[in-house]
């Protein structure tokens, strides 16, 4: 799919060239940002594939570099990604040797996920990579104009973040009674 940015459309929902509570796509950061999503997850892919990796993994790579023998629960809070997909994640990661999973000593239903000693050895050409692939996402724009963006872009996270607490709430108690 190729899109063409039109400089007319103004952001926030409204446009000058819609009727007044017309929706178009082009007017939608949820559109737009899983556009963008898709667009940077290939990107990505073209830089760390040719290392067996996907785009789905680093989060959960880099997490666990920097703080080792996190448990699965942890990883899902820390990345935002949704249990089922981190499990199933780690399991694939496992099985390439990426990862190493030992029971929690204190607590013998956790398991403490570990970066495989070959996985700790070529993360600086993972983050070279990943960092390649964001230099290419952010060129032709300007060091303030991507401050700029990340900044709104954390801005926009952490609203959404605070809106779904109430159903993230219920969506975790339906679990923990379901798991009782």
């Amino acid at each position: 799919m190729r899109m063409k940015h039109q400089a007319t459309r103004s952001g926030a929902g409204g446009n000058s060239e819609s009727e007044p509570g017309e929706y178009h796509p082009l007017d939608s950061v949820g559109y737009l940002v899983n556009v963008a999503a898709r667009l940077s997850q290939l990107n990505l892919r073209r830089h760390i594939g040719r290392l067996g990796l996907n785009p789905a993994q680093l989060p959960l790579i880099f997490w666990c570099l920097e703080e080792d023998g996190l448990t699965q629960a942890e990883l899902c809070e820390r990345t935002h990604i949704e249990q089922p997909s981190v499990a199933a994640a780690m399991a694939i990661m496992e099985r390439k040797g990426l990862i190493v999973r030992e029971q929690d000593p204190d607590d013998r239903r956790k398991h403490r996920i570990h970066i495989s000693r070959s996985m700790r050895d070529a993360a600086k050409e993972i983050h070279e990579r990943a960092l390649a692939s964001n230099r290419e996402i952010f060129s032709g724009l300007s060091g303030d104009e991507v401050q700029i963006f990340m900044t709104t872009l954390r801005k926009i996270i952490d609203n959404l973040e605070e809106r779904m607490k109430p159903e993230r709430n219920k969506i975790d108690q339906t679990r923990q009674a379901r798991d009782s």
